[in-house]
């Protein structure tokens, strides 16, 4: 078995030495493997957080939470259950971007009823953030 894999490993290398030396270039599947492999190596690029950016997402976060507290007070607002469901939704928008910015959560997927809502509010106060 070993002098079967001699017999084919053996000129396979010779020959990719001899057309290294000869050519001077790698073949296009080493060099295409060898910037994989950099790529895979390479330090991912530094995340640049805008400060600005978070005190926008708190503004609105605030801004939100005041519209529903003053949904949910005002006896005479028409359509009262719509507007409370339509702002709790973008409530949680926002919350689902803000707990991006702060690491919380990796992925895109949406914050969806109390118990996630009031987790990521939880996390975020954690991490010093208020609105």
């Amino acid at each position: 078995m070993s002098g079967i894999l001699l017999l084919f490993l053996f000129p396979t290398v010779f020959f990719l030495v001899l057309d290294a030396l000869v050519f001077r270039k790698p073949p296009a599947w080493a060099s295409a493997a060898a910037d994989r492999a950099r790529e895979r190596l390479r330090r991912p690029p530094p995340v640049v957080f805008d400060p600005f950016t978070t005190l926008e997402v708190q503004h609105r976060l605030a801004a939100l939470a005041a519209e529903i507290q003053g949904l949910e007070q005002d006896r005479r607002v028409f359509a009262k259950a719509h507007r409370i469901r339509v702002a709790q939704e973008a409530y949680d928008a926002v919350l689902g971007e803000a707990c991006r910015l702060a690491g919380i959560r990796d992925t895109e997927e949406e914050i969806r009823g109390p118990r996630e809502r009031a987790r990521g509010e939880l996390d975020l106060a954690a991490r010093g953030w208020f609105w």
